[in-house]
């Protein structure tokens, strides 16, 4: 759940990871300005699951993983309407040849307009979604391209997911906006071997 402060709206937003059918995937938002007695406002279903979402402006953005097009998906918090997308396959088509794991969308923050977007292997991006329906890219901060992925064997890609470098689980700015934090998600699948454990960032 996250709470947009200014508009008293709080969004739920679930299932965290990939389920089967017949399981509801989506954005449920509450007034919250009474917090004794929440109201509902409106109900969003995605095509994806969600691991996370940010609440700020009036809108709610979603981690919109769909394995073809993770990135963000931008709702309007009262209507339920859908404002605009924008997807790292859409700077460079190879990514959809990369499985989700990789370059999932994990978490993201929103500050003065800009969207800090955690890509995991794909590593930190910042877009400018202050027109929603026309997100543009701002900057990359780090991060694998996709070609380093599609050379790799999916043992390789899946030791890369769970191990350093790597692993942009989580992002935060500070109240100015000029520092960015990325927090690293990471373990060791390969005891036996090198590079496992707590990423180094």
């Amino acid at each position: 759940v996250k709470l947009d402060h200014e508009n008293d709206l709080l969004a739920v937003v679930g299932p965290a990871n990939p389920v089967g059918s017949g399981v509801f995937k989506g954005l449920i938002v509450y007034d919250v300005s009474d917090p004794a007695t929440p109201e509902r406002v409106t109900v969003h279903g995605t095509e994806f699951f969600n691991h996370n979402c940010f609440a700020a402006d009036g809108r709610v953005y979603l981690c919109g993983n769909t394995g073809d097009r993770n990135g963000v998906v931008i709702v309007d918090a009262r209507s339920g309407e859908e404002l605009g997308r924008w997807s790292l396959a859409d700077r460079n088509g190879q990514w959809r040849d990369v499985r989700l794991r990789n370059w999932v969308l994990h978490d993201l923050t929103v500050h003065d307009g800009v969207a800090y977007l955690a890509h995991w292997d794909a590593g930190t991006w910042a877009v400018d979604v202050s027109d929603p329906t026309a997100p543009e890219l701002r900057a990359k901060v780090r991060g694998r391209d996709p070609e380093a992925f599609l050379e790799m064997t999916r043992a390789e890609r899946r030791q890369e997911f769970s191990e350093p470098p790597g692993n942009d689980h989580f992002v935060a700015v500070d109240g100015t906006g000029d520092l960015l934090g990325v927090g690293g998600e990471s373990w060791d699948v390969t005891p036996d071997g090198e590079g496992g454990g707590p990423s180094p960032i």
